[in-house]
């Protein structure tokens, strides 16, 4: 799997979701991620037909 950040948004700009698929929020200070770092994903276009429960907070 891959995580592409989208670059600096100001608030409101809600343009560049249609593309994405889950959000990571960190605290303002943090600057980068490391390779491998293990991070929680909020997922965003979940599949709600399912048969199956999915965790709203994925580990990746």
């Amino acid at each position: 799997e891959s995580f592409e950040p989208l670059k600096n948004q100001k608030p409101g700009m809600v343009s560049p979701l249609d593309k994405a698929d889950g959000m990571i929020v960190t605290a303002p200070e943090v600057d980068t991620l490391n390779k491998h770092q293990e991070v929680k994903m909020i997922p965003i276009k979940l599949n709600t037909e399912r048969d199956t429960k999915e965790d709203f907070l994925i580990r990746m």
